[in-house]
């Protein structure tokens, strides 16, 4: 019994080691979902993020409901690099995705985030939003300044309060109905 115990530790211990991936998943959630299900919503952000942060996403799947609630959020821990990097957030199966929120991090020390894509993906449906339709598809709230539409946000501070997010719009909530 002893034998079969080691090999199967070393096992996992070889697989976990070997297993890099960039959206800071644990070992376990890649042997519990070793591939994505292609039934499920999943967001991706292709930016650049300087220092270490929480990301989140709130969804919306009842087009009856407009607010945002905490037991329908992803968070997800991202390692601050001057390099972009990819940020994926995979919503539960089986829910139909309306509307969502993107929070872009709780650390005060972040002052700027940049965006170059945002990717919702159905099934085998993609809509890519490139840096320069951001505005155009999501709301900015008051904590963000985009700069030259490029996707380059300033994190502000307001009144000693932070809360730096982007909201899809009515255009967007139109358009993955109508392609997703």
């Amino acid at each position: 019994m002893k034998p079969k115990f080691y090999v199967f530790f070393s096992f996992i211990i070889i697989a976990c080691s070997s297993n890099i991936d960039r959206t800071n998943s644990t070992c376990l959630d890649n042997f519990r979902n070793p591939e994505t299900n292609k039934t499920s919503f999943h967001i991706s952000l292709l930016m650049e993020i300087e220092k270490d942060d929480v990301l989140e996403v709130y969804y919306i799947d009842d087009p009856k409901k407009q607010a945002f609630q905490s037991d329908k959020k992803i968070r997800k821990k991202v390692l601050g690099n001057t390099q972009n990097q990819e940020v994926q957030f995979n919503l539960p199966d089986k829910i139909k995705l309306h509307k969502f929120r993107i929070d872009l991090g709780e650390n005060s020390n972040q002052k700027n985030i940049k965006i170059q894509e945002i990717k919702i993906e159905h099934k085998e449906n993609v809509i890519s939003i490139k840096d320069s339709l951001i505005p155009y598809l999501f709301d900015i709230n008051n904590y963000l300044d985009l700069n030259n539409k490029n996707g380059d946000f300033k994190i502000q501070d307001k009144e000693n309060k932070r809360d730096p997010f982007i909201i899809s719009n009515a255009t967007l909530i139109k358009k993955m109905k109508i392609e997703l």
